[in-house]
C-alpha cells in the first residue's frame, strides 16, 4: 500500500475514502476498521462512533508484507 501509482499512496487513498464513508454514515448505522495487511486484524469493532472510526482508520500504516484481501473478508 506504499506504492505511489496512486496520488499520494494507496494506503492514503484507501483512508481517504474511509474517511468518507464514516463521514456519510447515517444516526442508525455502523461499521468497522479492518485491516487487511499482511497480519489481518480488526482496527475497531462495529460501532456507530465516528471518533472511534476515524482513529482506527488513521492508525492502519503501511506494510511491506502481501495484503490478504479475502482474509480480510473472511473475518
Amino acid at each position: 500500500m506504499s506504492a505511489t501509482d496512486v496520488e499520494p499512496s494507496r494506503l492514503a487513498r484507501a483512508q481517504e475514502d474511509a474517511q468518507r464513508v464514516v463521514a456519510a454514515l447515517r444516526r442508525d448505522e455502523q461499521a468497522t476498521v479492518i485491516s487487511a495487511g499482511s497480519v489481518i486484524g480488526r482496527r475497531c469493532p462495529f460501532t456507530d462512533d465516528q471518533d472511534a472510526l476515524t482513529k482506527a482508520i488513521e492508525s492502519i500504516k503501511p506494510t511491506d508484507g502481501t495484503t490478504r484481501v479475502a482474509a480480510a473478508v473472511e473475518l
